[in-house]
């Protein structure tokens, strides 16, 4: 089973419409996107097989500001991917994550049980610091602490 590249992370359908150069920048944010892959990414896709679905990895400063990121958005440090699977629950991944990995900050964003490819998560790993292990849901302006498995149609 292939791991998925660092290549992956930087990718972004956005950056190339609007010509921003989303290459990383340092060895830095290189090494923390490869340990978010070998501690976070491939071990879900070893778990659960099927094919990632990243919507966004690595964010440049112009690209994370176009997307409306949080200024202090860990995106832009390598250390947060948002991804799904095709055709698996997000509340799934979610759950297997918190429960078997170590990660800085866990949030289920806007899933339905209507729809196993609508919403995302978005996980953290920090290599430099110790992870919090922070663990939260968000449907549309609606957050809350922990895993929430609730309808959002």
């Amino acid at each position: 089973m292939k791991k998925p590249t660092i290549t992956q992370l930087c990718y972004s359908d956005t950056a190339l419409s609007c010509g921003i150069d989303n290459a990383v920048p340092d060895k830095n944010i290189k090494t923390n996107l490869q340990a978010l892959i070998d501690h976070i990414l491939f071990p879900v896709k070893q778990h659960f097989g099927g094919q990632l679905d990243i919507t966004s990895g690595y964010r440049c400063a112009p690209l994370n500001e176009k997307l409306g990121g949080a200024q202090n958005s860990q995106h832009c440090t390598g250390q947060a991917v948002d991804f799904g699977i095709i055709d698996t629950d997000i509340y799934d991944i979610a759950v297997f994550i918190r429960d078997r990995l170590d990660f800085d900050q866990l949030i289920m964003e806007n899933r339905t049980s209507t729809d196993k490819n609508k919403g995302w998560v978005h996980v953290s790993y920090s290599c430099d610091t110790p992870n919090r292990k922070q663990v939260l849901t968000i449907n549309g302006t609606t957050r809350h602490d922990g895993l929430v498995k609730e309808e959002n149609t």
